[in-house]
């Protein structure tokens, strides 16, 4: 299936990447010396955990890489469509990893 047909899809991952980025915002910073390089710095974010300064990206990149890798193993949501006993089901969707790939370089 092509993901970059998929609204829903699209929209999760959209919301999904917003999400982390909220959780990687800095609230507060305090210096801790220096090394070669400068002044090196604790950081706090919004997810409420403590990192060094140059930390914060790689776990951002570590979070985004986990939602990838949830979603190329198959996406599984609620579909709007009623089934013939009046419920809701689960459907998993598998899509196709080249246009997948695509999907998460844009935005």
């Amino acid at each position: 299936m092509d993901p970059n047909k998929n609204n829903t899809l699209k929209k999760y991952i959209e919301n999904r990447k917003e999400y982390i980025q909220t959780q990687y915002t800095i609230v507060s910073r305090y210096e801790d010396g220096c090394d070669h390089f400068g002044l090196k710095y604790w950081i706090t974010c919004e997810n409420g955990r403590t990192y060094r300064c140059w930390q914060v990206n790689g776990e951002k990149r570590k979070q985004q890489d986990n939602l990838y890798k949830d979603i190329s193993n198959g996406f599984s949501y609620t579909e709007s469509v009623a089934n013939k006993k009046g419920l809701h089901s689960d459907t998993l969707y598998y899509f196709n990893i080249p246009k997948l790939n695509i999907l998460f370089k844009s935005g």
